[in-house]
């Protein structure tokens, strides 16, 4: 395990944190400027940490980073941390405040574009497990281990991002850091789509009731490259509302503007992460006259809450979603009291109406979760979802390619499937053994016949899987495996929910162990955000430990996904420009399987992905700085040539290696520069006017009995102990190996 105090590779050293290419554009030296405002003063140590690193509760790294340079793409959101540790006396009244950052030729990037967050620690006292039937040696391999102790991952805002009126209603900050401990803030920088390329200069401001204690500089450089506000990848985030009015709306929930607002402000700060929900809650009727026919479908309702989120006018950004469960027909789920003829013309009814409306390529029919599992194979999924398909195709040829199923490839679907999402544990040789389960090689041939590749991870996801679990200290996890889903040609990625909250504490309570048992129950499992709770409802009686807002309190671990995503569209972009085998090979550095069973054949001089998040940012430097190359290659050297440096190099031998390159000055900051207030801004607050999307009862969503519409009790994560414990994974064996392809090496 990597102790805390230890200095990740090409990241830390000496005064100051470099998250950038530092060979590129020379390393940006920064004095610091920490100003004490008397001798009486309760002592603050003030550091940097990356936004990749998680900052566990115990001593503080014994390098401090003093100054901090960071480097982003134009509207792309970048991440820092600011690590404030007390020592012999408490420290009261604590915030954190940003200047305007000033750049090239006078530009500049106003602090209102940064939003801070006070890091609220859990304590785990439970650690998900790691020894498995599959895995016995966990013991051998301390560093993957999840392990008991206090994780920073709720993120309280400073300012409340979902007030309508007034002014800022604040909700983290100020904040007080008790005698020998450490208080953690996270900062979102925004940087705007009008930022002129070039280096910026900013100062981050601490202040106590007792007054200012320390100025820390910040140089930010912004890539000649623009994130793409539509979103080119699928994500199937699943939410459900129907716990939510136990926090928000007051014990009955509120009337229906109070959950449409309440709604809206969770799905646009899901969205502000550029995570769309599995589900649209889309009002549609399918009626039939006396003789049996369909009658013509009224979709006014449908299309007046569908077409804004398609079209991005619903959203503050403009962008609209990329796609979306349909949740009608979905191929397993049978013709419920409908005949098959009134089933085959309502789903070409359907079906046209889309092809008219031009979204007919934003659907996809997520079919009857994990068909693989042994109790559905022994109650006939699979063989519904192969005859629902097969009506489907016989209703419209519109549907095909929409098909997806959870789960890796099953030879008795190969006709059926056009979108197969495994778990990563099940992908390859990640974790089963070699040749059960189909990997880069056999996948290929599906992808080069149209077929799309999407992955989840779960409550399978053990050590060495990359996962989302809180208890872990590898911060960029969540981040790296969207690297890796690119890498493997992946067209989406799906999670099965984000809001599993555990009764009677949401907070605290972070894995099932009723339902999952202790084997499969992982601290943070389907929770990627928290209740806010802005009525102070409460509905189980146990104090909040922040101020209630009318909206989602988010999460490190979401901040991860998201910047994963951010990454994948760059990803995406250097492949469409040509430098995809750049790209591929910069990737490869750091990725090379989701994981590797940790047993005897483990090989620890080639781990599966990286655990320092150093290479990862240098890696994730170099191909912003080569899509920079590609889209303007008259302005911007090749980062191919030679003056890039290993990223495993440190970041003081990166400069040793470079002597004779210049290192430019900062901008000169002005001297009436606004200490302005990290901020939060929650776009456009106006009323949306969309439809009331009722309510969600179900933990898992709505089942509605004989209704061919209705969603199955899943999102790719059963409920339940899972079985396929030590009892089942012989038969699964048994039922895969004889059917898998040999595997090409």
């Amino acid at each position: 395990m990597r102790h805390r105090g230890q200095s990740g590779k090409g990241t830390r050293g000496g005064q100051g944190i470099l998250l950038r290419g530092w060979t590129w554009w020379g390393l940006l030296v920064l004095p610091l400027a920490a100003r004490a405002q008397g001798p009486d003063l309760a002592p603050l140590d003030v550091r940097f940490e990356p936004s990749t690193r998680k900052v566990l509760k115990g001593p503080v790294p014994e390098h401090p980073a003093r100054s901090l340079a960071i480097e982003a793409v134009r509207n792309e959101f970048v991440g820092f941390q600011v690590v404030l540790a007390a020592q012999d006396s408490p420290v009261t009244g604590v915030t954190v405040t940003l200047t305007d950052l000033s750049g090239p030729e006078g530009a500049v990037i106003p602090s209102s574009q940064a939003t801070g967050y006070r890091e609220y620690y859990v304590e785990i006292r439970e650690p998900s497990w790691c020894e498995t039937p599959m895995s016995t040696a966990c013991e051998s391999f301390p560093e993957y281990l999840r392990k008991p102790g206090w994780y920073p991952d709720a993120l309280i805002p400073f300012q409340d991002p979902y007030a309508l009126d007034g002014p800022p209603n604040p909700v983290g900050a100020p904040f007080d850091v008790p005698a020998e401990d450490l208080q953690t803030v996270w900062v979102d920088l925004l940087v705007p789509e009008s930022a002129p390329p070039g280096d910026y200069a900013g100062e981050v401001i601490v202040t106590s009731s007792e007054g200012e204690r320390a100025r820390l500089p910040l140089a930010l450089h912004v890539w000649d490259v623009t994130l793409p506000r539509e979103r080119s990848i699928t994500t199937a985030y699943g939410f459900g509302s129907g716990q939510l009015w136990k926090y928000h709306g007051g014990p009955d929930g509120g009337d229906p503007a109070t959950r449409e607002r309440i709604l809206r402000n969770y799905e646009w700060e899901m969205h502000r992460h550029r995570i769309d929900f599995t589900n649209q809650d889309a009002p549609l009727r399918f009626e039939f006259d006396e003789q049996g026919h369909l009658r013509p479908p009224d979709f006014s309702a449908y299309d007046a809450w569908l077409g804004p989120r398609i079209d991005g006018s619903y959203y503050p950004d403009g962008a609209g979603i990329r796609r979306f469960d349909l949740d009608w027909f979905r191929p397993g789920s049978g013709l419920g009291s409908w005949t098959a003829d009134q089933w085959k013309e309502a789903a070409a009814a359907l079906a046209e109406h889309l092809q008219e409306k031009g979204w007919i390529d934003h659907i996809y029919l997520y079919s009857s979760d994990e068909p693989w599992l042994p109790q559905n194979l022994a109650s006939g999924t699979i063989q519904r979802i192969h005859e629902d398909v097969q009506r489907l195709r016989d209703a419209s040829s519109l549907y095909r390619g929409k098909v997806m199923v959870t789960g890796p490839h099953w030879p008795d679907l190969d006709q059926d499937v056009d979108i197969w999402c495994p778990v990563t544990a099940m992908y390859g040789d990640a974790y089963w053994p070699a040749g059960v389960w189909w990997g880069r090689d056999e996948y290929r041939g599906h992808l080069d016949r149209g077929g799309e590749l999407w992955f989840y991870v779960c409550n399978a996801n053990f050590p060495a899987l990359m996962g989302y679990d809180v208890d872990t200290d590898i911060g960029h996890e969540p981040r790296l495996v969207k690297w890796g889903a690119w890498r493997e040609q992946a067209t989406g990625f799906l999670y099965w929910r984000i809001t599993y909250w555990q009764d009677p504490d949401p907070w605290h309570d972070l894995a099932n162990v009723e339902g999952f048992g202790p084997e499969y129950a992982r601290n943070g499992d389907g929770i990627l955000i928290y209740p806010g709770d802005g009525n102070g409802t409460l509905g189980t009686g146990v104090p909040l430990p922040w101020r209630g807002i009318d909206g989602p309190v988010v999460s490190f671990r979401l901040k991860q996904v998201r910047d994963g995503l951010e990454d994948w569209e760059i990803l995406r972009m250097a492949e469409a420009l040509g430098g995809g085998d750049y790209a591929r090979s910069q990737v490869e550095l750091v990725y090379r399987a989701f994981g590797a069973p940790l047993d005897d054949f483990f090989d620890r001089q080639h781990r599966p992905w990286e655990m320092d998040d150093g290479p990862v940012l240098a890696v994730r430097a170099r191909i912003a700085a080569k899509v920079q190359y590609l889209l303007h290659p008259d302005r911007y050297p090749d980062p191919e040539g030679p003056q890039v440096a290993d990223p495993t190099d440190t970041a003081e031998e990166a400069v040793a290696e470079s002597p004779g390159e210049a290192v430019p000055e900062a901008p000169d900051l002005p001297e009436d520069r606004p200490d302005i207030q990290v901020s939060s801004d929650p776009g456009d607050s106006k009323d949306s006017g969309a439809p009331d999307p009722g309510s969600d009862d179900a933990v898992f969503g709505r089942d509605v009995a004989g209704d061919p519409g209705g969603r199955s009790s899943g999102g790719g994560c059963a409920a339940g102990p899972r079985p396929w414990g030590v009892f089942w994974v012989p038969l699964l064996l048994l039922a895969a190996v004889p059917r898998r392809t040999p595997r090409r090496r």
